[in-house]
């Protein structure tokens, strides 16, 4: 099957993205949905502004940098532009909150969600959600982490404070309702062709680990 990479990211905002990734609120009891089938990126403005700026009052070299097609070139032009004017880059206006949506859309909507070649020789799709997997993993064990430093040794609290880390859910989800040939293309961390099942067991190890004997704080 042949798809464009438009309409992949269109499939994949409807299917990963619709009900939206949670993002914890301060308090860590109750989440803020992150629809990015609809919204921009937190650091959208902030960046638009600081780049607007940046033309304005950088050296013409510089604002050449900035709208070059480059992205490395437009990133070096905005931290040569902070070193220059001593103003700080549109990611430190941002709230923790915001940090957090951001660094989910960072993860999970990149410019390029696939890298070539897209598809094999059959035709099917070939995707690695290693780098999502391995983004959530982390995040699982901060959570669990947070619950065991504070003394809660109670399963089934340590079960939801992982089971409810941004984003697992839903792609979780986004995984069981793949396509049988999709699915087929599917790998997850070191290449492993299972990636449905490195999710769905991951809350209980992870949690298994920090209740081991031999190392509780793996």
């Amino acid at each position: 099957m042949k798809i464009s990479r438009r309409q992949l990211r269109q499939l994949i905002n409807e299917t990963i993205f619709a009900g939206g990734p949670t993002v914890d609120s301060p308090d860590k009891r109750v989440g803020a949905t992150v629809d990015m089938a609809k919204q921009s990126p937190p650091i959208y403005r902030a960046q638009r502004d600081r780049d607007e700026e940046i033309r304005r009052t950088a050296d013409p070299r510089i604002v050449k940098m900035l709208d070059s097609d480059d992205r490395k070139d437009q990133e070096m032009a905005r931290t040569l532009a902070s070193t220059f004017d001593g103003k700080p880059e549109a990611y430190e206006h941002l709230t923790p909150e915001e940090r957090e949506a951001q660094s989910l859309f960072d993860e999970f909507y990149p410019k390029d969600i696939f890298d070539p070649p897209h598809d094999t020789e059959d035709g099917r799709l070939q995707r690695s959600y290693a780098p999502e997997i391995q983004q959530i993993r982390n995040a699982m064990k901060k959570r669990i982490e947070a619950e065991w430093n504070k003394g809660n040794r109670d399963y089934d609290d340590l079960f939801s404070a992982a089971y409810t880390t941004p984003g697992y859910d839903n792609l979780r989800k986004h995984l069981m309702n793949l396509p049988p040939a999709e699915q087929r293309g599917v790998t997850g961390l070191h290449g492993d062709r299972f990636a449905d099942d490195q999710l769905m067991y991951m809350p209980g190890q992870l949690i298994d680990m920090y209740m081991s004997d031999d190392n509780p704080h793996y």
